[in-house]
């Protein structure tokens, strides 16, 4: 199948009650892409003007960032009453899915530079006035060859600038609850919510995990755990012969993230600063 007769169809790569996301080949310019298509469900439709929106939201604001670290929009149109997105296509894995499915085979460094990485790509992100408002590894993917990560799916982003300032209210709550800072589950985000949901991110990388610190199968655990727990810090649960020094500062900046008040949260560019010193 061939859209707009330009993008040829390869295969699905995932989808769901709003979207199907197939992987295409631009035949104009000869390279894979990603299409992301609106197929939204029954029980979706009466948001279809709010999703269709958004997708015009995220092409707008991933279309604007230039950034190695952030992934790019190329293309936003309707044909055939559907709307389509079209973004890059990254050959890797997400986090969420090295972390679920292979070993730890990283290195202490390797790990710090991927940290580094992604704190660069939300720092562009904020820096085109723009909260993320769902980080978390099912939404960065780690190239295949490179290492290199790249943040995506700013589906559920908020501008804070511009025309689309007012797609969302403060008081919606959008993102995955896993992750979530504790004003975020308020319903009042803010740019330091991303910072929280990246330490929580990092948390659960370094200690090499398959879901959330948080991770409560009854959601309501999880979010009192998110308000009123302090979780144990990436040095306390690694084993004595990991407890270096790198890994203690590590762990410190970790914990200063997921500080439960904005005010208290280190920002990004001081993550930044802090990891420079132990690359």
């Amino acid at each position: 199948m061939i859209i707009q007769n330009r993008y040829k169809i390869i295969k699905i790569l995932d989808q769901n009650d709003i979207s199907t996301v197939y992987k295409a080949q631009d035949l104009f310019h000869e390279y894979e892409i990603v299409l992301k298509e609106l197929t939204i469900s029954e029980e979706y439709e009466n948001y279809e003007f709010e999703l269709k929106r958004r997708a015009e939201l995220e092409y707008k604001l991933l279309s604007t960032i230039n950034h190695k670290n952030v992934v790019k929009a190329h293309h936003f149109f309707h044909e055939n009453n559907s709307t389509y997105l079209v973004i890059d296509y990254v050959p890797g894995n997400s986090l969420e899915e090295i972390l679920n499915t292979q070993k730890d085979t990283f290195s202490l460094q390797e790990k710090i530079k991927i940290f580094m990485q992604i704190a660069n790509g939300l720092s562009a992100i904020h820096d085109a006035q723009v909260i993320h408002r769902d980080i978390k590894p099912g939404n960065i993917i780690i190239k295949y060859k490179t290492q290199q990560p790249m943040i995506l799916d700013l589906g559920v982003s908020k501008s804070f600038s511009g025309d689309f300032s007012n797609i969302t209210k403060n008081d919606d709550i959008v993102g995955t609850v896993f992750y979530m800072s504790p004003e975020q589950i308020k319903g009042d985000t803010t740019i330091s919510s991303d910072i929280f949901s990246l330490g929580v991110s990092m948390h659960q990388f370094f200690l090499w995990n398959n879901c959330s610190p948080f991770f409560e199968r009854q959601q309501m655990k999880a979010i009192d755990k998110i308000l009123y727990e302090r979780i144990p810090s990436v040095a306390e649960k690694l084993n004595t012969e990991k407890s270096n020094q790198t890994y203690i500062e590590i762990s410190n900046l970790i914990d200063q993230m997921l500080a439960k008040t904005p005010g208290e949260r280190i920002n990004i560019s001081n993550v930044l600063s802090v990891l420079e010193t132990l690359i």
